[in-house]
């Protein structure tokens, strides 16, 4: 189902919800009975640069751009400018050719896409399997140039003020006052908020506890102490690593003793005895673990009680390691 030549900003709950559920159910007219269908329809969407959209619609979706940089649109020029007849009369060929495409892809193993796309992630495993197997690029990676065009303008403002705070105030905590000196004098960011209204400076700092913890660009965004209250918390910006998110309640003041201590050496995380073919080998800048970072072949995190918290030390629970117990080095 295509909806053509929308415009304005698109904020439809129902049918962001319909997008990705299996199955569909609504009251029939003139009644109070629920019904339930099968969901197999597929919808696109279309519209002219100045088209906005909420943000799960854009993590739900995968853009096409099209671009014209003349004038007149109807000057075009097209090899097949009736394409739908032409689709009708070459139907059987086309439907060849991609039956060749995932006839390849299954003689070849069936092999996962390897870009994920969590809201589908059947069809981010089908299509982006067969389309990198022939030696396309994966359908599942985000257009950021679509998404600066229309979307989540509160998503584009954070992710610029993150790189901007980083780059001026690396691993060191700042206030909003601060933070909001640094927007000010950039002027090209959040142009939608006027910080000497009240309700402006309210809304920004809703925006900077959501944001907390989040992760754009590589960069993070913690709080130093979460412990005192939201007024005056302070920001630290740092470099994002996948070790991160082992740390699951720490203070940040924690996080930063160790960033001043000595750089943790190479180790290798992985399983050690039943894929020790496949290990996950990374170079933190510190590792501080409140979790088991035994991670199996698949890449899931066993994520139970830790031993002890360990700094320049493989952690395991007692499941996985037992002997890391005695606090042993493995390098």
């Amino acid at each position: 189902m295509h909806f053509s030549n929308n415009k304005g900003y698109i904020d439809n709950a129902v049918f962001e919800g319909v997008l990705t559920n299996e199955k569909y159910s609504d009251r029939l007219l003139g009644g109070n009975k629920l019904a339930k269908f099968n969901n197999e329809i597929e919808f696109s969407l279309s519209g002219n640069e100045g088209l906005g959209f909420t943000p799960d619609l854009m993590n739900r979706s995968r853009f096409i751009r099209q671009f014209y940089s003349l004038e007149d649109t109807n000057k075009r020029k097209f090899k097949r400018p009736n394409l739908h007849y032409w689709i009708l009369k070459n139907r059987g060929t086309i439907l060849s050719a991609i039956y060749g495409l995932i006839n390849y892809w299954v003689k070849n193993g069936c092999k996962a896409g390897s870009q994920p796309f969590a809201s589908y992630p059947e069809w981010a495993r089908v299509c982006g399997g067969v389309m990198e197997c022939v030696g396309y690029n994966s359908p599942c990676t985000q257009d950021t140039m679509s998404v600066n065009v229309g979307g989540d303008p509160e998503m584009e403002n954070m992710t610029a003020l993150y790189k901007i705070c980083f780059e001026k105030f690396p691993n060191q905590p700042i206030d909003k006052n601060r933070i909001r000196d640094i927007i000010i004098d950039e002027g090209d960011i959040f142009p939608y908020l006027d910080f000497m209204k009240k309700a402006d400076q309210t809304k920004f700092g809703s925006q900077m506890v959501k944001f907390k913890g989040r992760v754009l660009s590589g960069i993070s965004m913690n709080v130093e102490d979460e412990n005192i209250r939201t007024q005056r918390w302070k920001y630290i910006f740092s470099r994002w690593s996948p070790m991160d998110t082992l740390v699951t309640s720490v203070s940040l003041s924690a996080k930063t003793d160790f960033l001043l201590g000595k750089r943790a050496r190479k180790v290798t995380i992985g399983d050690q005895g039943d894929h020790p073919e496949n290990p996950v080998v990374y170079e933190p800048d510190f590792n501080i673990y409140l979790s088991c970072s035994f991670i199996n072949k698949d890449g899931r995190l066993c994520g139970d009680s830790p031993c002890a918290i360990a700094l320049d030390k493989n952690h395991y629970c007692k499941k996985h390691f037992p002997y890391n117990q005695k606090n042993e080095e493995i390098v």
